[in-house]
């Protein structure tokens, strides 16, 4: 069903029709995160957990969390570190909830070892997108900033190769691509 509760929910809506792919808000269409994010509500309950958005480019899953306003961005530990207190954090900052929702697809699934986690506020006049890398190896789950996102097209280029995803940021290391 169709988040239409904010401007922000219809520009990041509008910025991922502009790549051409398939999405889903709200939900996942792929069987294996839908599993995964059962129970993983950013209330701290025992619904499932909901992205915003939720899509693939070329392999590559992307999940995404929104907030209105440009102070609801992220919300840093004292160790610098994205906080991922529930609820506190991960419910009212869209990066925290990202990275949340990330976290459990990488630890709770078998094909989807690395998740983009993008965090996207604002309005017209000011916005703020910054994207995060979440990877699992099997024991370590990795959380590693990539950077802000100024152009929401740089996401149709992302790849996998030989252990990493690239990207337009640069290289993200230690990325295993699963089968």
């Amino acid at each position: 069903m169709p988040n239409e509760k904010t401007n922000v929910d219809q520009w990041v809506r509008r910025e991922i029709e502009k790549l051409d792919i398939d999405y889903t808000e709200q939900t996942s269409s792929i069987k294996e995160v839908k599993i995964a994010l059962k129970n993983a509500s950013k209330q701290g309950g025992t619904g499932s957990g909901k992205p915003e958005f939720v899509f693939l480019v070329n392999d590559t899953l992307v999940v995404v969390e929104d907030k209105p306003s440009t102070s609801n961005l992220i919300l840093l530990d004292e160790h610098d570190e994205v906080d991922l207190f529930v609820p506190k954090a991960t419910a009212n900052y869209a990066v925290n909830g990202a990275v949340h929702y990330a976290k459990h697809i990488v630890e709770k699934s078998a094909n989807f070892k690395e998740v983009i986690a993008i965090g996207a506020t604002g309005t017209s006049d000011a916005r703020g997108v910054l994207v995060y890398l979440v990877s699992n190896d099997g024991e370590t789950t990795t959380i590693k900033s990539v950077g802000s996102l100024p152009d929401w097209q740089v996401l149709s280029r992302l790849t996998s190769t030989s252990g990493t995803v690239q990207t337009s940021w640069g290289t993200c290391p230690k990325i295993k691509k699963t089968s």
